[in-house]
């Protein structure tokens, strides 16, 4: 990364420790906080975003691989850091030694976590109607009584994922798995587990399943959508992604505009360029604007791979140097995420994150 980015983005540090707060004002003081640090943090840098939530009150924290958990304890940090199930067992020993707390989902990984050797937690995940990662509920009573026997194993507690969240029915289905899952657990010796079952969405529409820890990472980011963001009155952490321009130029109408020509000036033009592409994470196709001087510039042509182009006609004094605001406020006006995600056709968790760990990150704190 240069000292002068020609694009980057904006990371608002203060808004991830009030989103910290306002969860813990929604779940009380007696339910874990475990920040969700996947992705590189949502593309927002994994380290610190850790740091921030801890320092905020978070208790715990998850990540979705080993690079982020190295990112992390290369910090210094030594919360408990849950791995979710994104490793093959091959890997079970870099888990180990990085100090995390092991997801067991499938046999395989059970076997190889326990073969270590060595003392771990670890979380049983199991699948209680969403489909993907998890054991499911025929081999509840086997496994837990295998990880009973396993003397190198510390159950830490058990999580699942609760999928279709508009769905209340099928979210009371899921519960009451979940409860039998518990029950099997119990069964098998095991007590005082920390159970999980609330991200985001679950957190905000059912209270009754805060349980003894939740995990958010839509609502720590401040990425939620429609009346779930309204319910959850959190900040966006990515304040702002914006870029500079770096040539204006004419375009007359016998020209054509980016890759394959595809879009004719219909009549002259005045385009800019900023120096942010699909290398970025922009896509390649795009209907929107940025925001320049305060105003509107539509988007034209096709995003190449490091530029995409502007029409800056209608905006008097456009030139070099100028900022450009692809996501946030510039004068009265703004780019909100929610505009973003239609002008991609992407939805606000995919293109947000996408963008923001393309750039360079600058970070207000």
């Amino acid at each position: 990364m240069t000292s002068h980015p020609g694009a980057w983005v904006e990371i608002d540090l203060r808004a991830l420790a009030h989103n910290v707060e306002r969860i813990r004002h929604l779940v009380g003081p007696a339910v874990r906080i475990y920040a969700v640090c996947k992705g590189d943090g949502y593309g927002c840098g994994a380290g610190d975003v850790a740091e921030t939530a801890l320092k905020a009150g978070a208790d715990a924290l998850t990540v979705g691989d080993l690079a982020d958990a190295a990112a992390i304890r290369a910090r210094r940090i030594n919360a408990p850091i849950l791995l979710y199930g994104a490793t093959d067992p091959a890997s079970a020993a870099a888990v180990a030694e990085l100090d995390l707390t092991a997801t067991l989902h499938d046999v395989e990984g059970l076997q190889a976590f326990a073969g270590l050797g060595r003392p771990l937690e670890a979380f049983v995940k199991v699948d209680c109607g969403f489909g993907r990662l998890g054991f499911t509920p025929e081999s509840w009573p086997h496994i837990f009584g295998q990880i009973r026997r396993a003397p190198a194993l510390h159950l830490r507690g058990i999580y699942t994922h609760i999928g279709a969240v508009d769905d209340a029915a099928s979210v009371s289905r899921q519960a009451a798995l979940f409860r039998q899952a518990v029950r099997e657990a119990e069964a098998a010796g095991f007590t005082g587990l920390e159970l999980m079952a609330s991200s985001s969405r679950v957190l905000l529409g059912y209270a009754d399943l805060h349980l003894s820890a939740v995990n958010p990472g839509r609502m720590l980011m401040g990425m939620l959508e429609g009346p779930w963001a309204a319910l959850a009155q959190v900040l966006p952490v990515v304040r702002a992604i914006k870029s500079r321009l770096i040539q204006v130029k004419t375009v007359r109408p016998d020209m054509r505009i980016g890759y394959g020509g595809s879009t004719p000036a219909a009549e002259t033009i005045r385009a800019a360029i900023i120096p942010m592409g699909f290398a970025a994470g922009l896509p390649r196709v795009l209907h929107g604007h940025v925001l320049v001087r305060g105003a509107r510039a539509p988007m034209v042509g096709l995003a190449s791979m490091e530029h995409l182009m502007l029409d800056v006609t209608t905006i008097p004094g456009a030139a070099v140097g100028d900022e450009a605001v692809v996501l946030g406020r510039q004068g009265d006006d703004e780019i909100t995420a929610d505009e973003l995600s239609r002008t991609t056709g992407l939805e606000l968790l995919e293109i947000v994150p996408r963008l923001a760990r393309g750039l360079h990150r600058v970070y207000l704190r």
